[in-house]
């Protein structure tokens, strides 16, 4: 960023961004203004972020902007973008700075941004003297993570699919129901004992039995009745638990 100009003001939601003397300003929930110094690449990381918000900003295009070529560390762009996030955080969010692997950085604002020149400066000569700083754009919608914008046609599609879903879902459940026969269960007292069969166009057989013993289980299916006593149960479950132990 040339530094023969002056570094403009931006407002953004809640946020101050005074180029000129590196400041943060955002008020607390009293109404006071907090204000965060900002170091000197920050602030001019920050200010190009802002200028080309939804646009994708190259690494080696902020390190020139913060650091002017000088020699730094590897990391010092991440640690500057780690920083700004943290200065940055809002609820609701009012912008958002995303890592873009292989393509640099990306400002999305969610709020509008607001440009003015600091009071006694001069404006920029005709012609845009300042390299790599453009007067204030409206903010451009979200994009995803390939750089491309998102378009109002992706919500619709998402609601058709929730659609074609359900539509699905209850075809399914059509096939299930024509698929397979449902039966009923009906139960009643025969001779002091519930007997139950499982669909009513079947009659209930008479129990056989004049005098039923005491523990049976009676299976009815159809036409068919059979008569399990409990002792029968528990010798078929003891079978059953010596041949598991073997």
């Amino acid at each position: 960023m040339n530094q023969h100009h002056a570094m403009p003001v931006l407002l953004f939601g809640l946020f101050t961004l005074e180029g000129e003397r590196r400041l943060l300003l955002r008020p607390n929930q009293d109404g006071q203004l907090i204000e965060t110094r900002l170091s000197e690449a920050e602030c001019h990381i920050l200010t190009h972020l802002l200028l080309h918000a939804g646009k994708v900003c190259s690494k080696e295009t902020l390190l020139q902007m913060g650091w002017g070529g000088r020699p730094i560390s590897p990391n010092s762009l991440t640690v500057a973008i780690a920083n700004l996030r943290r200065y940055l955080q809002s609820d609701p969010a009012e912008l958002e700075i995303r890592s873009l692997p292989r393509k640099g950085y990306m400002l999305s604002l969610f709020v509008p941004l607001k440009e003015r020149l600091p009071a006694g400066s001069m404006p920029p000569p005709v012609g845009g003297a300042q390299a790599g700083v453009s007067h204030a754009e409206p903010p451009l919608p979200p994009v995803s993570g390939d750089g491309e914008s998102e378009t109002p046609a992706s919500g619709v599609g998402h609601w058709l699919l929730w659609i074609n879903l359900l539509a699905l879902a209850i075809l399914l459940f059509l096939i299930l129901l024509i698929r397979f026969e449902w039966l009923q269960v009906h139960c009643r007292i025969e001779q002091g004992f519930t007997v139950c069969a499982l669909d009513e166009k079947y009659p209930f057989k008479p129990l056989t039995s004049d005098k039923p013993v005491a523990d049976t289980l009676w299976l009815v299916a159809g036409k068919q009745a059979i008569s399990v006593s409990k002792q029968a149960l528990l010798q078929a479950q003891e079978a059953q638990e010596h041949d598991e132990e073997k």
